[in-house]
């Protein structure tokens, strides 16, 4: 469970967000919608313990934050998406690991085909586009199954044909007990949504499409 209590969120002096309390049990996805500077970005940071201008308690299974980071259970997917450009999708899969087992082996089988990448496995990552990239890194650490997993700016990456099967992964992912919080500037149809408005986070489920 990641447990937040009486959390204040500050870009300087100023306060940008607040949560006063919110309990997210493991094997679920919180989507969190709000404009450029609303402190969606600084939040994701906090949790992964990048960000230390904040007050209150950010507890993972009992541990503070920055404890679960070092035991590599918590795991930030931002902006900056860097491949090797010479080695394959699925070359790039293997790097966490000595060697895929069987079962991880099937596992990405079932997450390449749920977002349609089975044929770029042995392509080269020079050629991939920018959501190509952002896959990868969502299936890879999906690989490693951590207990927390935060995407930023989720639908910049991605038409609305890609973030379906993205989601659709994400149900997958949850199904081990991962958490997953992402952010993004736009609703997703029939994703259950938070929304930052006036500094506070603001349950909105599920969301309808504008």
């Amino acid at each position: 469970m990641l447990k937040i209590d009486s959390y204040k969120l500050f870009s300087s002096d100023k306060l940008i967000l607040s949560i006063p309390e919110l309990s997210i049990e493991k094997g679920n996805f919180l989507y969190i919608q709000g404009n450029n500077f609303s402190g969606k970005t600084l939040f994701l940071n906090s949790l992964y313990g990048d960000y230390k201008n904040f007050k209150g308690s950010v507890l993972l299974n009992n541990k503070k934050i920055s404890q679960r980071k070092d035991e590599n259970s918590v795991f930030l997917i931002d902006s900056d998406l860097i491949v090797i450009s010479d080695m394959t999708f699925l070359q790039h899969l293997e790097i966490p690991f000595k060697n895929l087992s069987i079962h991880q082996k099937n596992r990405v089988i079932e997450m390449a085909s749920i977002l349609g990448v089975m044929d770029i496995l042995n392509v080269k990552a020079k050629y991939f586009s920018k959501s190509e990239k952002m896959m990868l890194y969502i299936l890879r650490i999906a690989l490693i199954s951590p207990y927390l997993l935060l995407i930023d700016d989720l639908d910049f990456y991605f038409d609305n044909d890609n973030l379906k099967k993205v989601y659709q992964l994400i149900l997958y992912c949850l199904k081990s007990g991962m958490i997953v919080i992402a952010t993004g500037k736009t609703k997703i149809k029939n994703v259950p949504l938070y929304h930052i408005n006036a500094c506070l986070l603001e349950n909105v489920c599920p969301s309808i499409d504008s």
